[in-house]
């Protein structure tokens, strides 16, 4: 029963070690500037998309969540390959725990060229199959 007991300890220490929730804050560093994504971004999207872009930013920062994805769903409405609005919604949703939804848009923004997201899926889904491990022990 002790050794149970140490396995499960240190199973649950790696998945709050090593796959925690990503903040928002952390990410921001994503936007590099000299990324094809974001240049791409910058160029392709319509002042509108933008605007709500950097809205929903501010209002990330500011935690107003909801209202920040509200705005990074009507940038993606008006253009649909905003990358960086999928990733950045997504990361909102990893932090309010809609971990599925989140990944759907950090998949998406995987599929739009910003490969970093698929780094985070990646991180989120072994935390979900160690607590799944977790779960059946």
């Amino acid at each position: 029963m002790k050794k149970l007991s140490l396995i499960i300890s240190l199973i649950w220490i790696f998945i709050f070690q090593y796959c925690s929730p990503i903040l928002l804050k952390e990410q921001s560093t994503a936007m590099d500037r000299k990324n094809p994504v974001w240049i791409s971004d910058s160029i392709n999207s319509p002042p509108e998309a933008k605007k709500y872009f950097s809205e929903a930013f501010q209002k990330a920062q500011s935690e107003n969540y909801n209202e920040a994805i509200m705005n990074f769903t009507k940038a993606i409405e008006i253009y649909p390959n905003f990358a960086y609005a999928y990733y950045f919604r997504g990361i909102i949703k990893l932090n309010l725990k809609q971990e599925e939804s989140g990944c759907n848009d950090l998949n998406r923004a995987g599929e739009l060229g910003l490969i970093e997201a698929y780094k985070i899926v990646n991180k989120i889904r072994k935390r979900q199959f160690w607590e799944q491990m977790v779960i059946h022990l």
